[in-house]
């Protein structure tokens, strides 16, 4: 209990420090960028591609909730603590399902979504284990709700969404997904899967480009981007519209962890490393936020004044996910019917790991 306590003190402290930086957690940038020698995200934490006995196998992104993987190949910490991280790029989370059961994929980091929990039910031997990302405070999360700029003055709240064309930047059957559904619908809007269109990030800027949307929940950079070149003006936060959300996790492949406990304890050991360095650089602001930005815009080989102008990833302090928030949106996925039944959080998820790496040192 004093452990939990602390953590939240920390938490807290971290948070609290957090300046308005623009927006959350650019779930759009590169995520089909090729994997090729030039490219940052590649091969491993050295310069190995074999698999070794220290691998892990990981699949993700290359987007800038990638933060705390980033920050920790460039600040040594899977070198301190001996893992060599392999990056496997993915375009969505979902497709990461098939080769983590096929035992091709060890872990994996990408949207909290209902092919996940189906994958767990069907036993294939997944397990929930770290905050990916999140919407913990109104400065910090992952998306954000922008209003055109010819209707922005007659757009307060999501009751006035009724009967507008509303965009949605996210794929259904995900965390953010049903979130902003349920929103709209405590809103009023009966039916919100019709009265919405989901697309793609990249075709939401250019619906609201062209005048085709009123309104769209949008991730970044995506949403800076159509507020810097006029089309819209920014609107509802993350936090606005889904407090304190899970919206993206860490989860390993059961067995690989298992059969290799203390290599899945030193990865989780320098993944919070790197998500904690985050955090403190986030809240600190001056040069610790611009070397943060910059790894970032490294890492997703995306220019910097796109990073410093886009909202930032969100993350609870020691990557510790919100349980209470996986468990809401697992009702949300069985009332949508994308899952068929919920499952109880000692089924998902696994806090051991993080837990434990709270105990570890950094320096």
């Amino acid at each position: 209990m004093q452990q939990e306590s602390d953590r939240h003190i920390k938490e807290d402290a971290v948070l609290k420090k957090v300046p308005v930086v623009a927006s959350l957690l650019g779930a759009t940038l590169a995520a089909t960028a090729a994997c090729g020698p030039n490219n940052p995200r590649a091969g491993g934490s050295g310069a190995a591609d074999a698999a070794g006995p220290n691998t892990v196998r990981l699949g993700l992104l290359g987007i800038m909730s990638d933060a705390p993987i980033a920050i920790a190949r460039e600040r040594g910490y899977f070198e301190k603590f001996d893992v060599d991280v392999q990056i496997q790029e993915f375009d969505s989370g979902g497709d990461m399902v098939a080769p983590m059961a096929s035992g091709d994929l060890d872990a994996g980091g990408g949207a909290f979504s209902a092919g996940l929990v189906n994958s767990i039910a069907a036993g294939n031997g997944m397990e929930i284990v770290a905050d990916k990302g999140a919407f913990p405070t109104p400065e910090l999360g992952s998306q954000q709700f922008i209003v055109a700029e010819s209707v922005a003055d007659e757009i307060e709240e999501l009751s006035d969404l009724k009967g507008r064309k509303i965009a949605v930047g996210t794929a259904e059957g995900t965390a953010p997904y049903v979130g902003v559904m349920d929103a709209l619908k405590k809103a009023g809007i009966e039916d919100p899967r019709n009265a919405t269109t989901s697309m793609k990030s990249s075709d939401v800027l250019v619906a609201m480009k062209q005048g085709a949307a009123d309104a769209a929940w949008l991730s970044e950079p995506n949403a800076s981007l159509a507020i810097s070149e006029g089309a819209a003006v920014a609107w509802k936060s993350a936090y606005d519209i889904a407090p304190k959300e899970q919206d993206a996790t860490i989860f390993y492949r059961s067995e690989w962890a298992q059969e290799n406990p203390e290599l899945a304890q030193n990865f989780m050991n320098a993944y919070v490393c790197g998500a904690n360095d985050y955090l403190e650089g986030v809240a600190a602001g001056g040069a610790e936020l611009e070397k943060v930005q910059q790894i970032i815009a490294d890492y997703t080989e995306t220019n910097v004044e796109v990073v410093e102008h886009a909202h930032l990833p969100g993350y609870f302090y020691g990557a510790v996910p919100d349980t209470e928030s996986i468990e809401h949106t697992v009702h949300l996925f069985v009332e949508a019917g994308d899952s068929p039944k919920a499952l109880a959080i000692d089924e998902m998820v696994n806090l051991d790991y993080v837990n434990e790496a709270a105990n570890a040192s950094c320096e």
